[in-house]
């Protein structure tokens, strides 16, 4: 991480010298609200002995969405952007996230009141709140087209994507849970979209808030289920989220 920070710092006092006021770095940091969408991929067709890998898994879709929720994450980024005209610029960097949902089960307790001698039991549920969080170090390429500019402020719209390594996954669940039939990607794509308000403080520096949308277009995780040759299924995991992006430009 040290290196990577370095990098970035040595390229951009490289680039102040050559950039003639058409480049400028930024960070951000944001709240990630994050969740992630389930998708059948392949399932066996079944016979007159065993049931088919689809209705299975509208079982087993239709237990997670009663059990899972969305969760808060965050990111942060450092970007490098060039303005190819006044309304067009071009932005790479890297940026670190994480991202998950969260599980909710309850389960029956028995407990036993003691009062003169005799026993009463009784049932209550506890709750057992689990997770599932996912650590990335994505590097993003990213368009913005600025729609308005009047005095200090402007808006913009920002369209792009990023290729995201898999740093480690954490993740509490319950033992024979699907985490054991769970394959994780080394690698994922994913694509968003975010409409910045910028404020230019002076002429070098500007804040700017952006709400900001990313959808994973390549599976996040695959869950592999095979109980025999007749009975099986195949499930992609998609993960999505939102959040809003504080940030700080300087121009070069």
């Amino acid at each position: 991480m040290k290196r990577i920070l370095l990098l970035f710092v040595s390229i951009t006092f490289g680039l102040e010298i050559y950039s003639q006021g058409k480049m400028f770095v930024s960070v951000d940091a944001s709240p990630i609200y994050s969740y992630r969408a389930y998708r059948l991929m392949d399932y066996s067709s079944g016979n007159s002995n065993v049931p088919s890998g689809k209705v299975l898994y509208n079982y087993f879709k239709k237990y997670s969405d009663s059990t899972e929720s969305p969760k808060f994450g965050y990111q942060i980024s450092a970007n490098l952007g060039y303005l190819i005209t006044d309304k067009i610029v071009i932005m790479t960097g890297f940026h670190l996230n994480k991202i998950g949902y969260k599980i909710k089960k309850t389960f029956p307790v028995a407990h036993f009141v003691i009062s003169d001698s005799i026993v009463t039991p009784y049932n209550d549920n506890t709750q057992i709140n689990l997770y599932s969080n996912l650590y990335y170090f994505g590097i993003p390429i990213e368009l913005q087209y600025k729609v308005y500019t009047i005095s200090k402020f402007n808006i913009g719209l920002n369209i792009g994507g990023s290729i995201n390594f898999l740093i480690k996954h954490v993740t509490k669940d319950l033992p024979n849970s699907k985490e054991n039939y769970s394959e994780y990607s080394k690698t994922a794509i994913d694509i968003s979209a975010g409409i910045q308000l910028g404020y230019m403080i002076n002429e070098k520096f500007e804040v700017y808030l952006m709400p900001h949308v990313s959808d994973y277009i390549t599976s996040n995780v695959k869950i592999n289920t095979t109980f025999s040759n007749d009975l099986f299924l195949k499930i992609n995991q998609y993960n999505y989220y939102g959040d809003i992006k504080f940030g700080l430009k300087y121009k070069l």
